[in-house]
């Protein structure tokens, strides 16, 4: 008899950006990626460049620490990351040249984006719609989570 274990919760943790802020987004990913408990969780690392590509970063959490003095920086890896293109969907993609693989669905975004300025660029708005929201030890039902900076 075979038992079937449920799902881990996936978790997108998302950092970097156009910001000036980008190097301390990532610092604080490395942060968040060193603590959450990856027996509970999996975790997807995506980043986005000073140009804004949308990648699938390391999700090694010394990658993103200071080291001798040098800020970490999101840079273009070779993988592309494409999120849900319709409401409903939680499926992610990668894009590994023309070709798009699937990743599977994230039950979570955890956004790490600083906005240093009005005029820096970073994502105006974050949305994904979830039936479920599962981070660490909370819970609830939620139709729509949508992260918007203030102007």
């Amino acid at each position: 008899m075979s038992q079937t274990s449920a799902r881990r919760p996936r978790v997108l943790v998302l950092f970097g950006g156009r910001s000036g802020e980008h190097p301390i987004s990532a610092v604080t990913a490395g942060g968040v990626l060193r603590a959450i408990d990856r027996t509970r969780y999996d975790v997807l690392a995506v980043g986005i460049t000073r140009d804004g590509r949308w990648v699938l970063a390391d999700d090694d959490p010394d990658r993103w620490a200071i080291t001798d003095g040098r800020l970490p920086e999101v840079t273009n890896g070779s993988v592309r990351v494409l999120l849900p293109q319709a409401a409903g969907e939680r499926a992610v993609q990668a894009l590994r040249g023309s070709v798009a693989e699937a990743m599977g669905d994230v039950d979570v975004v955890f956004p790490l984006l600083i906005r240093s300025s009005r005029h820096a660029f970073s994502p105006r708005i974050v949305t994904v719609e979830y039936e479920q929201l599962c981070y660490l030890n909370f819970k609830c039902r939620i139709s729509e989570v949508t992260w918007k900076p203030s102007p």
